[in-house]
């Protein structure tokens, strides 16, 4: 790419790809660079075009956000653990709980299944963060 009399870089920046849609065709306006590429690849390669077919969830995988996924894992975090000192609380008032308040025993048993939860998906999110680091590193 780039070879020529104009210059002589055998590559291009990754950023570069942000402007493919904006480096227009000097006969045709409305052409854009991205449009070219893509008769090429259909003509040249159509099972290329296919690749959200090949890999159904990289839409909704490309529309996550790492950073606030984990502010919200930590949120889950912090609202967990203000739940379990609330408990703690109410085991210390003993018996001084109003007659028929399932506060305590309700929150005890959410507490134990959210704990699991939480903890399960802390797991998954380093996982999925090492395979994410994994395959930029490798690249």
């Amino acid at each position: 790419m780039n070879k020529g009399p104009r210059g002589s870089a055998y590559g291009f920046r990754i950023s570069s790809l942000n402007k493919i849609g904006d480096v227009r065709a000097t006969s045709d306006r409305n052409l854009t660079l991205l449009h070219y590429i893509v008769k090429i690849c259909s003509q040249q390669w159509p099972d290329l075009l296919q690749l959200d077919k090949d890999i159904p969830t990289v839409h909704a995988a490309a529309k996550v956000n790492l950073s606030e996924l984990q502010k919200e894992i930590n949120s889950l975090s912090e609202g967990l653990s203000y739940i379990e000192r609330e408990i703690i609380w109410h085991r210390a008032q003993g018996s001084a709980a109003p007659k028929g308040d399932r506060f305590r025993m309700a929150m005890t048993e959410f507490s134990g299944l959210a704990v699991e939860k939480l903890s399960s998906l802390q797991t998954q999110f380093k996982e999925m963060n090492s395979q994410i680091l994994i395959r930029v590193v490798s690249r």
